[in-house]
């Protein structure tokens, strides 16, 4: 069975964790990279970028077709320092990418995989599904663990329950009239062994990116701001997450130790902010997993047969050729 993309937003991401059995944590934007707009605790960073090919002896995992994307004729830079050998770190998870579309997961693995007890972070559980997945695949190399997720029902089921209903099916790669469509990819970075890793399954390794120091985040900054300068000024399609503990455990854990009733009052309307929050993100859910096809079907039959379909094309389509004009 086939793995499908999901959109980027942290709602989805959110949802998704959950569906693993893993819980106490929550996925949030980063919505700039100075020092103000980054989390002041983070388990892991989730990066999206739009892949244009890469090459090198690194990246051997386009041999097997884990690449989400099949155009590799544009050159994408070797990244410096370059991977590591996983055994090098036998305590670092890591996964090769081995089917396509599987990215946004893969990235979420290779944080909740890496997350060590800390006292600043107390809420977190995998989970008895990804518990009983890591024992089995720390063992192994990361192009069998890589099989292995794709070949995890319950991991698949979980990624495609966000699978978009289109009654188009497209018989190429990406690709429409002739034209290849903008493929993006999700990669991780995480604190371990007193290192900065950048996870991504297209590499052979891990890539170790800086010393972890007092701020770990700051350096995987350092890093997603060096890979995005490699683009051109007119690229803006990056994305940046950061998975954390689950804001609603935060504020109960400072209500329990305030006694000044305003400051209880503020920390419970930021709950139920958060409650709120949590509330819309199933509402959108929902919405992305419920099939409107049949609904969509049945409103243009109607319009058909009452004979107003062809003037709302019509007026659709002069609107577009307005805007062209």
């Amino acid at each position: 069975m086939n793995w499908s993309t999901i959109e980027s937003d942290p709602g989805v991401f959110t949802s998704l964790i959950q569906s693993f059995g893993t819980t106490g944590v929550e996925v949030s934007e980063i919505w700039g990279l100075d020092d103000a707009c980054l989390p002041q605790q983070s388990y892991g960073l989730i990066f999206l970028f739009k892949w244009v090919g890469n090459k090198g002896d690194d990246n051997k995992q386009e041999e097997k077709g884990g690449n989400d994307s099949q155009d590799d004729n544009q050159e994408f830079p070797k990244m410096i320092p370059g991977p590591v050998l996983s055994e090098t770190y036998p305590s670092l998870f890591f996964a090769n990418q081995t089917v396509m579309n599987a990215c946004a997961t893969q990235a979420i693995l290779s944080i909740v995989l890496n997350i060590t007890p800390r006292s600043t972070l107390p809420t977190f559980t995998l989970g008895p599904t990804l518990t009983s997945f890591k024992e089995f695949t720390m063992p192994l190399d990361p192009m069998l663990r890589g099989d292995v997720v794709g070949s995890n029902d319950v991991i698949r089921e979980a990624h495609n329950a966000f699978t978009r209903n289109d009654p188009f099916v497209s018989e190429g790669n990406n690709d429409k009239g002739g034209k290849k469509e903008d493929v993006y990819h999700f990669i991780s970075y995480v604190s371990s062994s007193g290192l900065v890793w950048e996870l991504d399954g297209l590499k052979s390794g891990p890539t170790a990116v800086g010393v972890s120091g007092d701020d770990w985040v700051k350096v995987a900054r350092d890093r997603v701001q060096e890979r995005i300068r490699m683009y051109g000024e007119g690229e803006v399609m990056f994305n940046l997450m950061s998975l954390g503990e689950d804001k609603r455990e935060v504020i109960k854990r400072e209500l329990s130790n305030v006694t000044d009733e305003s400051q209880r009052e503020v920390l419970r309307e930021d709950l139920q902010g958060e409650e709120l929050k949590r509330e819309k993100w199933e509402i959108e859910n929902g919405r992305r997993r419920h099939n409107w096809i049949p609904f969509i079907n049945g409103l243009l039959g109607e319009l058909a047969r009452k004979g107003e379909l062809q003037g709302l094309r019509d007026k659709a389509e002069a609107r577009v050729k307005s805007k062209k004009g």
